[in-house]
């Protein structure tokens, strides 16, 4: 039996919301089922509503691995002089946890932030053990979105971009959410790291049963034409753009039977609202709701867009997952193209130019004008590229072989 430590700052514990989209929790599921002792670290605060954790250890004897939570103070802006505190103690804290444990026999860590992989880093090189990095975004780049200007912005997020490559070069092993992200880890690296893209994912079965769900589903009107979107209200979504293409649709085209359904929330919530209020359209924002009531929504209805801004940094996301398990017509605005590949492809929706509401217009309405067979058609590819790439329980497999290999070479 191996001693394995699994490092995620930001990660959802079992019982917390949105807890199906939880990677770690999968990844130590995984690994103590092949015979491990897997201890997981993270934070005492929650990322994804910005609150101090309310769990207790002892509430979940049941599961097979150990979770230690360090303080960590936390930080109300994503982008602040108190986040950056929050994750050098986070960092601190577990640096100092890690004098006191015996030595493990290899760690897995996630990947923003870099504080707290450079602490993991230093721990495997000095203790001679297998370090692996699970890239989940790419700092600085998604930063400069919310603080972009020329030379200034590269100038004051050098230091973080100097720390990332600093980690992703002392990696055993890679693992990234995209092949974007990896190729950017691997393009630093000094050694020659095993690696695996395995997208952030979903569990399919979970998806099938979703359709026994029956509390909180939006109810659809008789001939309603759904554009959905879910995920973050932030500055990296082209949101305000699919307010203006739906108030387009309505009052130019014609097709007043559309409702833009709107599943998430974030610090630009308010802004799209006012948006969408003075337009004059028919949109129904959720807030977050449960993973399976997302589903449900996904899957009634008749366009999912991936709405981002055409500077953003971010590849395949977790509603990319969402979106193909789904199995409805996707249009996709983001540059990425290793995403927009995919959608050509594999056939399961349009591109459209980010940030250009014709253009959006045009693909909603390609989407809409499909034909029964075209829309099964497209149903069908969503259904075989989630079983090929987005299954976890196919998917997942990846990252324990990295891991066994690296344990037992």
């Amino acid at each position: 039996m191996k001693k394995v430590l699994v490092v995620a700052q930001f990660t959802q514990l079992p019982g917390e919301k949105g807890n199906n989209r939880s990677r770690f929790r999968y990844i130590c599921e995984n690994l103590a089922l092949d015979g491990h002792q897997v201890t997981q670290v993270t934070s005492s605060f929650r990322d994804v509503d910005k609150k101090q954790r309310a769990w207790e250890i002892q509430e979940h004897t049941d599961l097979p691995y150990e979770v230690i939570i360090l303080n960590d103070p936390g930080y109300e802006k994503n982008i602040s002089f108190q986040r950056i505190k929050s994750q050098r103690t986070f960092a601190i804290n577990l640096k100092n946890w890690l004098t006191k444990q015996e030595k493990f026999d290899l760690i897995y860590c996630s990947v923003p932030p870099h504080e707290a992989g450079l602490v993991a880093a230093n721990y495997a090189q000095k203790n001679k053990i297998p370090f692996i990095i699970d890239v989940q975004d790419l700092w600085p780049e998604a930063m400069k979105m919310a603080f972009n200007i020329p030379i200034i912005s590269n100038i004051a997020f050098y230091p973080m971009k100097t720390l990332a490559n600093k980690v992703y070069s002392m990696a055993d092993g890679i693992v990234a959410c995209s092949q974007t992200y990896l190729d950017r880890a691997v393009s630093v690296s000094h050694k020659n790291p095993e690696k695996a893209k395995v997208f952030l994912g979903t569990d399919l079965s979970i998806v099938d049963k979703s359709s026994d769900v029956t509390t909180n589903i939006i109810e659809k009107n008789e001939g309603e034409k759904w554009i959905t979107y879910t995920g973050s209200l932030s500055h990296s979504y082209d949101i305000g753009t699919l307010i203006e293409a739906i108030k387009n649709l309505h009052f130019l085209k014609g097709v007043r039977n559309t409702k833009l359904i709107i599943m998430g929330s974030g610090p630009l919530e308010d802004k799209f609202k006012k948006h969408s209020e003075d337009a004059g359209i028919n949109v129904e924002f959720t807030g977050w709701v449960s993973y399976n009531t997302m589903v449900n929504n996904l899957k009634n209805s008749d366009v999912l867009v991936n709405a981002i801004k055409s500077n953003a940094p971010q590849s395949i996301t977790n509603k990319i997952s969402d979106y193909v398990s789904a199995g409805t017509p996707i249009i996709n605005g983001s540059p990425n193209l290793e995403f927009k590949r995919m959608i050509e492809e594999k056939k399961i929706g349009f591109n459209y130019v980010s940030e250009d509401v014709k253009s959006m217009v045009e693909a909603i309405n390609r989407v809409l004008s499909l034909t029964p067979f075209e829309k099964q058609e497209m149903k069908r590819n969503s259904r075989e590229l989630a079983e090929e790439e987005f299954d976890r329980q196919n998917s997942y497999r990846k990252i324990n072989e990295i891991v066994n290999v690296l344990l037992y070479r």
